[in-house]
This record gives structure tokens, sequence and C-alpha cells, in this order.
């Protein structure tokens, strides 16, 4: 597991991986944690609808009000972690789409605020 070899790295290296994502290296080190959960949940067909996550990523002071334990902080940190805009916004548009092609899911059961489309912009 990537977490795993970065949390035996020395400080100054941790702080150059870090930097690659224009973060520190506290916050990298939740946010690998958190997001290693949601491809496994994935993977072995598990839903991320109205779940808890075991490991909670440590969000900006700016982005403190979308902290918890469900899908939307993990979005907050993928918004951080993807480098291209384009790509992410491509992202949020098919995500925008999804969520109004089901109306019947209620996108406050995977933790997301009522402005969660600008919040992820």
């Amino acid at each position: 597991m990537a977490c795993s070899l970065y949390d035996v790295c020395q400080s100054v290296d941790k702080k150059a991986i870090a930097a690659t994502y224009q973060t520190k290296p506290k916050y990298l080190f939740t946010w690998m944690l958190s997001l290693s959960e949601l491809p496994n949940k994935c993977a072995h067909y598990n839903r991320v609808y109205n779940i808890p996550f075991t490991k909670t990523p440590a969000l900006y002071p700016a982005d403190s009000a979308y902290a918890g334990n469900k899908l939307f902080p993990l979005l907050i940190v993928m918004k951080h972690i993807v480098g291209k805009r384009e790509l992410w916004d491509n992202f949020v548009d098919d995500l925008t789409k999804l969520i109004t092609d089901y109306p019947e899911a209620i996108p406050a059961f995977m933790g997301f605020p009522a402005n969660w489309e600008q919040a992820l912009r």
C-alpha cells in the first residue's frame, strides 16, 4: 500500500512528495489512507451510497465544513489531488448529470452539502 511506504519515508522525502500535490505531508498521508478505501469498496461491489467510511481525510480549514465520514469529503480530496482542471471539470459535469438522472438518490446521504457542485468546482 502506497500510504505504508509513504509513512516510512524520511521527513524531507514526505515533504517533497506532498509538494508535488501542492499540500503538506500531514494532509497527504490522511488523504492516501482515506482514498484507499474507495477503490476497495468499488472493486468488491460494495455501495458508496449512504455508508460511512472508516478513515476520514484531514481537510484544509477552508474545506472543514465538508468534513465527515461519507463520500463527499473524499471528493474534496480528489479535487485537490487531480492536477488537470479540465479532467476534474469533466468529472464534476458527469457527476452532476448522474445525480440529475437519478433524482431518487439523495446527495445528502453521501455527505453532499446543498452547495456541493459549487464546492467541487
